[in-house]
């Protein structure tokens, strides 16, 4: 909250919570957007009930005056949403911001295509709506908004291009901690592909999903480096799953994982740091997992 004393009575303030965050909250915005659902901190919650009550939150505390923004594809988003008593706007549909051939649109009004997108993947096509959705509440600008979705490239451990290396494209995904995340990422990344993945293991998470979309890329993913705690609980999904090309990793420490990816792929190919865990078996956080990435990265 280092940004308070910069604000004054006409600034927006945007901010992601987490459920840690929003679980013993007594306000909420006057805007909220409640994105896609997956359970997720069950160690900490305890089961799903808590954890969407906690996210419910976000709206629970709104007035009549208020928007309430969800998914329209997730019934669990819908639902959170419906907590509120202001106005509920459904994105990636009418009447928010929606993907129509190839283009995102809002109100009738076409805003860019989506192949002038800088964000990599159709998942992203999501968060962009969800972004346009509470802008529209605010101000209708349709150039500036084209502007920004045509120039902003993401940021910092989120699918990131540090460099390509001897023809082989090193992509930094360390904020993906989950294997919702990592799924993401095996489609948003184009071509034959090395994923590096694992990390402090959460046992409540199910790999099932993860574990069948690596089955169902094995022609473009060319290789698995499993590493961290959870890298042999990995393996065996995998193994269930009928998928072939990945190794379990003894590394400990990033450039000789590093080293390990760099030697399954051939030029042409992307190496991918999309964990799908926590970091916090042998990093402080994803930020510090992704920098020595990028550092390992870097020395190759």
């Amino acid at each position: 909250f280092d940004f308070l004393p910069k604000l004054n009575e006409d600034s927006w303030v945007v901010l992601e919570l987490s459920s840690f965050m929003l679980f013993d909250i007594r306000h909420s915005p006057h805007i909220g957007i409640i994105l896609m659902v997956q359970p997720e901190h069950l160690d900490w919650h305890g089961d799903v009930q808590d954890y969407t009550k906690s996210k419910a939150n976000m709206f629970r505390w709104q007035n009549e005056h208020d928007v309430a923004i969800y998914y329209a594809d997730s019934l669990e988003s819908h639902k959170i949403a419906r907590v509120s008593p202001g106005d509920k706007i459904a994105y990636y549909d009418e009447p928010g911001a929606y993907i129509y051939d190839g283009q995102v649109m809002i109100d009738q009004t076409v805003l860019c295509k989506t192949s002038e997108l800088k964000l990599l993947g159709e998942h992203n096509w999501q968060n962009v709506c969800a972004a346009v959705t509470a802008v529209w509440q605010v101000t209708q600008a349709p150039d500036a908004i084209s502007k920004v979705l045509t120039t902003f490239t993401g940021l910092p451990h989120r699918l990131e291009l540090v460099r390509e290396a001897d023809g082989v494209r090193f992509y930094n995904d360390s904020f993906a901690s989950d294997p919702y995340a990592t799924e993401a990422a095996v489609a948003a990344i184009p071509g034959n592909k090395v994923m590096v993945m694992g990390g402090w293991d959460k046992r409540g998470l199910s790999l099932d999903k993860l574990a069948a979309t690596l089955k169902d890329h094995q022609k473009d993913v060319r290789g698995m480096v499993l590493y961290g705690e959870s890298a042999v609980r990995l393996a065996e999904e995998l193994k269930a799953a009928g998928c072939t090309g990945y190794q379990v990793s003894t590394a400990t420490k990033m450039p000789a994982i590093v080293a390990e990816a760099r030697a399954l792929a051939k030029k042409g190919d992307a190496v991918v740091l999309s964990p799908g865990f926590p970091s916090f078996d042998m990093f402080k956080n994803f930020e510090d997992r992704g920098n020595q990435f990028i550092q390992a990265v870097h020395n190759l």
